[in-house]
C-alpha cells in the first residue's frame, strides 16, 4: 500500500519565478504517479520536500549528476531552494570546493 501525503498548498514548477539553476529553462517534465521532475533543457532532477512550516513552503532539490554534458562544466552537485507560495524571487544555493556558492534569481 502507497500512503499519500500532501507537502504543498501550490505547485513551485508553476510559479513564474522558477527557473532551472542549471540552464534557466522554466519547461519541465514529472514522471507521473510517483516519479521526481527533470529540465527539459538540460536534464537535471529536481526533488520536493515539505517542510515543518506547513503547506505554504516547500524546500527544493536539484542533482545535477546527469545533466547533459554541455551544462556539466564545473557544476556542483546539488543545488537547493527553500519556496514560499507568495515568492516572487528564488534563489538557489550549492556547495562547491567547500564554498557556498549563490545562483541569483533570474530575471523573467
Amino acid at each position: 500500500m502507497i500512503q499519500k501525503e500532501k507537502i504543498s498548498s501550490f505547485d513551485p514548477f508553476k510559479m513564474k519565478a522558477f527557473r532551472c539553476p542549471v540552464c534557466a529553462s522554466n519547461e519541465f517534465t514529472e514522471l507521473y504517479p510517483y516519479g521526481n521532475v527533470w529540465c527539459n533543457e538540460c536534464n537535471a532532477m529536481f526533488i520536493l520536500r515539505g517542510t515543518c512550516d506547513g503547506l505554504n513552503k516547500v524546500a527544493v532539490d536539484c542533482k545535477t549528476e546527469q545533466v547533459h554534458a554541455k551544462y556539466k562544466e564545473d557544476l556542483p552537485p546539488l543545488f537547493g531552494a527553500v519556496i514560499w507560495k507568495d515568492d516572487t524571487r528564488i534563489s538557489w544555493i550549492a556547495i562547491k570546493n567547500n564554498k557556498t556558492i549563490t545562483v541569483d534569481p533570474i530575471p523573467y
